[in-house]
């Protein structure tokens, strides 16, 4: 710790990794015109030429809406124009009417997820009825075959069928339904994990078909939930994506995705909504050490398990929105609140290597490894000596050096060092790292078994309303809040005790780093039908994200000035000091902060002409990234040529 020489670290842990280093503010623009799509519902006719150039999607909405289509025909398979279409949300009552076309097709926009009845009647024709559970974003097809008969008289097919396959375009996708989110097990409530075992090809929940994290986007009723400075939702998904209770289904769009999705790998979520009757749930997940040790073979009698404490709490609602004496929104206003909240307090023991208290008094004299005195010299006494011979253990063999050091001597006590002569600086760093515990040797054993204290919360709020103005005007509003808090060891570049507070210097200074993150996330859509044959869904949504990674302590002091070392760019921050001889100091390294804002604005337009279908919209989308740069305090290396023999 006599001399040292200084480089400026731009580094990252692992967790943090980056290629590139940005800073300021960055504003993107993007416009996205989804092609002119157009397809054809006639069995064995091909569809005309020009449809052959175009993308064929489905009419999906990026709000995760679906729709109900096909085409209705008499006994002989002749079509039937003017056959009235009801389909009733079995949950909600919430009812729309269509009527089929000149040539027997109809659809029936803006449905979400959920079970309906679907009823057709035409004069002189037996009223069909058809129930169906339509899954998130998808096009269900019911075609009806309608028999001669009374309108009175009624043909019903019962069971609420679930169509897995969707023929109307190429896209392979999946869907979690809500079922499946209920039985499933899930450790930690992680929508990654649940995804990752359900989903073929999406490797960890956001890699698709082994594509980068970045290829694939989660969407939650029209707004992405995206973390631009990493890409892919792993690195902080606790602040991401919405609380499982909260979510109706997911459908995981793998392969040609539709052309109003960003990326090649879509997943849409679809949050709940209220219903006619007031639902709810709740529930708690307690992990705890009180429960039970968890002990091996080779543990004593007595061992008592680290501290553990996770907690997984939440509770959901809803319901239609009734305001005694003032308004019922029975089958059309709907409201839905969901709540949660996990948290994880731990604390593991850590087995470190610190400086002994001999060696805190320049006493070096048992600083042996592998059996092998580690001699050190005095850089005073450098002179030049052909004939300095260097240590046996350093090259296996006798060997003359050109220059020649005196082994550090303090009262006769070879490898010792005159107190009077230690730095100010190592005196201060020898104050704030924690003594031993043991008397183990550290370059063999860790001399101090150290807390690994570890601290995390994330709440998160959803809560969606829907209204139904009519049966051709809808809307809903969503929203979510997720806030993350992680305070833990930083461990970098190796493992390390926090230093303690001492001589100015405040606790953690070096050591521990506090990541709070916050996401915003709100959409607003609306859906207006403005005949049987053309209708328009817009979503306006926006996503507010903040993640920032800063040291323990204060990480505003100049600690290179405290500790009196050199600080050429005036940085802030403990530096990282490696080199010494047991212990390392991980500093105060990688503190930045991002903010990001997404906002989009969606516009999907059907029009159906015949048995075709002509979909066409846009998008724009703007990316607004605001990145504060690592705030690295330097890098202070100490190597063996300051108190090594040398050979040079």
């Amino acid at each position: 710790m006599i001399s040292a020489h200084q480089t400026t670290s731009v580094g990252r842990p692992a967790r943090y990794d980056k290629t590139q280093q940005r800073t300021g503010i960055v504003n993107t623009f993007s416009m996205r015109f989804q092609p002119f799509r157009l397809r054809h519902y006639l069995d064995g006719v091909p569809v005309a030429a020009l449809a052959l150039l175009l993308s064929c999607s489905c009419a999906l909405a990026q709000s995760g809406a679906g729709s109900i289509q096909g085409t209705v025909t008499d006994s002989t398979g002749a079509v039937i124009p003017g056959v009235s279409i009801r389909v009733v949300n079995a949950a909600t009552n919430v009812a729309s009417n269509t009527k089929s076309n000149s040539v027997g097709f109809y659809q029936v926009p803006d449905l979400f997820t959920g079970s309906y009845s679907v009823t057709f009647t035409s004069m002189g024709m037996k009223t069909y009825t058809r129930t169906i559970e339509l899954l998130v974003g998808q096009t269900a097809v019911i075609n009806a075959k309608m028999s001669p008969g009374a309108v009175t008289q009624r043909i019903t097919v019962s069971g609420n069928a679930v169509q897995l396959t969707d023929t109307t375009n190429g896209t392979i996708s999946s869907t979690l339904e809500r079922q499946r989110i209920n039985q499933l097990p899930m450790n930690g409530r992680n929508l990654l994990t649940l995804a990752s075992d359900t989903v073929p090809g999406l490797e960890g929940g956001d890699r698709d078909n082994g594509l980068m994290p970045e290829a694939t986007e989660y969407v939650a009723d029209g707004v992405p939930l995206d973390n631009d400075n990493f890409g892919g939702q792993n690195n902080t998904y606790g602040s991401m994506l919405p609380d499982a209770d909260s979510i109706q289904q997911v459908s995981f769009d793998m392969t040609d995705t539709p052309a109003q999705y960003a990326t090649p790998g879509t997943a849409v979520i679809t949050t709940k909504s209220g219903t006619n009757e007031i639902h709810g749930s709740f529930f708690e997940t307690a992990v705890n050490n009180y429960w039970g040790v968890a002990k091996t073979r080779n543990d004593l009698a007595s061992y008592v398990a680290p501290p553990y404490v996770r907690n997984e709490f939440g509770a959901s609602a809803g319901g239609p929105i009734v305001i005694p004496h003032i308004y019922n929104g029975k089958d059309k206003s709907f409201w839905f609140f969901a709540y949660e909240r996990y948290s994880l307090a731990s604390t593991s023991e850590e087995q470190v290597s610190v400086p002994t208290l001999a060696e805190r008094n320049g006493d070096f004299s048992q600083m042996i490894d592998a059996g092998v005195l580690q001699e050190i010299y005095d850089p005073a006494t450098t002179a030049a000596n052909p004939a300095c011979p260097l240590p046996l253990f350093t090259t296996g063999a006798p060997q003359n050096n050109n220059w020649c050091r005196t082994q550090f001597d303090y009262n006769g006590v070879a490898n010792t060092i005159d107190p009077s002569r230690e730095s100010p600086g190592a005196k201060l760093l020898y104050s704030i790292t924690p003594p031993p515990t043991n008397s183990n040797n550290p370059y063999i054993e860790g001399n101090l078994t150290a807390p690994d204290a570890g601290y995390v919360a994330i709440p998160t709020i959803t809560f969606r309303l829907d209204q139904n103005f009519n049966q051709n005007n809808k809307a809903f509003l969503r929203y979510q809040q997720n806030l993350d808090y992680n305070r833990s060891l930083r461990n970098y570049p190796s493992d390390q005790a926090a230093t303690i507070a001492a001589n100015g210097f405040p606790a953690g200074a070096s050591g521990f780093q506090l990541i709070p993150e916050a996401q915003f996330a709100g959409a607003l859509g609306y859906t207006h039908i403005f005949s049987p044959t053309f209708f328009a869904e817009t979503n306006l949504s926006q996503e507010w994200f903040m993640q920032y990674v800063g040291g323990g302590g204060n990480p505003d002091l100049d600690y290179d000035k405290m500790l009196g070392l050199p600080n050429n760019f005036g940085e802030t921050g403990f530096p990282v000091i490696n080199g010494t001889t047991t212990m390392s100091y991980g500093g105060t390294m990688y503190q930045y902060q991002e903010n990001q804002i997404i906002s989009q604005i969606d516009e999907n337009l059907t029009k159906i002409i015949g048995k075709h279908q002509l979909e066409f919209g846009g998008r724009i989308r703007h990316d607004r990234f605001y990145y504060l740069n690592s705030r690295n305090a330097d890098t202070t290396s100490f190597t063996t040529f300051t108190t090594g023999l040398g050979t040079c």
